[in-house]
């Protein structure tokens, strides 16, 4: 259901952040579009603060980006004399360290109040920062970035860096504990318009591990193509309702007109759309059948309950064929579907206890929002 795992990458939590307005060092050149992490994966953490996309004025520096993120995110932070970070505040209580097994350092206890900084663990931990996998010759304050860069701050605890596992050409002074792969095209792949909220987990999960490997990267990278959906197109807020329960006063106006604009939903009448009607399970599958361009399956199907020729037939048969819904000797088409149930259908896992039995309206809701990112 390739559609339908894209939309789900519309409500995706690891997405653009734009920021306000920097220091601009050359007001006529037009804004850049970076990248920022910042990791502890050295310590067995992961991410502190996901991969974050952001929209800069030409002219901000590294040390500019870094501290309007850790503002955005509401950390407070130490800088060294020399512009570069020393401690971040509150970003990883109740963690224990885990490190990786090419630290061979024995570890302290860290500084106990849930920062993170310079000297914690062992005598050379501190956050260094690369940019496009290379340690720059200059400071943060002074580095300058470009479109596209990717910046990472990382903590390390064994070395000044070797346990970041840079090379020597990568701008290390000390010898690596080992080769770490470059995963900067992994990150802004992150980022790709149309990309499946599947594969964007793959790839951070080969961002953040140590061991993946310069084939690891390019065989991911050349699986790319395969995960990348065309949008949805809006189409042209021109309608001419024929609903006369549906009035542009409503809530759940634009979303009914976009389900129809699109075909995805029609009304139970002519002139009749039933807003706070269920949605049935007939038609939930119908929806969805509808999102995949109504595919043909081959074969009849088994319910005793789904008459031929129904508006809902071909549509129950080809649910039951990828296993959205189960087959079997009843497919109850009349059965209300709650929230849980449509999302699941759309290609979530998910599971909590508080559902509630979705209307027509809402189920045109979502829908909406998923399609077009609102």
């Amino acid at each position: 259901m390739k559609k339908a795992r894209f939309f789900v990458l519309a409500l995706t939590l690891v997405v653009a952040f734009f920021y306000g307005v920097l220091q601009v060092r050359a007001e006529s050149e037009p804004d850049i579009r970076v990248h920022i992490t910042f990791e502890g994966y050295n310590l067995g953490h992961g991410f502190y603060v996901v991969v974050l996309e952001a929209e800069v004025p030409y002219g901000t520096s590294v040390l500019d980006l870094t501290v309007d993120t850790l503002r955005a995110w509401g950390y407070e932070y130490d800088l060294t004399p020399w512009g570069g970070l020393d401690r971040i505040h509150g970003i990883y209580f109740g963690r224990e360290p885990n490190p990786p097994s090419y630290i061979t350092v024995e570890l302290g206890e860290g500084a106990g109040d849930g920062s993170l900084g310079s000297f914690d663990y062992t005598e050379y931990s501190g956050w260094i920062f690369t940019v496009n996998h290379i340690m720059a010759d200059v400071g943060a304050e002074d580095f300058i970035l470009s479109n596209g860069d990717v910046v990472r701050w990382q903590f390390s605890i064994e070395g000044w860096g070797a346990d970041l596992g840079l090379n020597e050409e990568r701008g290390f002074w000390t010898d690596p504990l080992y080769e770490h792969a470059d995963k900067t095209e992994l990150i802004r792949a992150l980022f790709v318009d149309g990309l499946d909220v599947n594969f964007q987990d793959v790839l951070l999960s080969f961002i953040i591990d140590p061991y993946t490997t310069d084939e690891i990267v390019a065989y991911a990278l050349g699986l790319l193509p395969d995960f990348i959906y065309e949008p949805v197109i809006m189409p042209a807020l021109v309608w001419d309702n024929p609903f006369t329960d549906v009035d542009e006063d409503d809530w759940f106006y634009y979303s009914v007109w976009f389900t129809y604009a699109t075909e995805l939903m029609t009304g139970v009448a002519a002139d009749q759309f039933h807003p706070n009607a269920e949605l049935t399970r007939a038609m939930a599958v119908t929806l969805l059948w509808r999102l995949e361009g109504k595919p043909v399956v081959e074969g009849g199907h088994q319910y005793k309950d789904v008459p031929a020729l129904r508006w809902f037939s071909d549509a129950a048969v080809w649910a039951a064929a990828i296993g959205i819904v189960e087959a079997g000797e009843y497919f109850n088409p009349l059965q209300p579907v709650t929230d849980l149930e449509l999302l699941n259908m759309i290609g979530f896992d998910l599971i909590w206890e508080d559902t509630n039995i979705l209307t027509r309206a809402e189920a045109a809701d979502i829908m909406y929002g998923l399609l077009t990112g609102w």
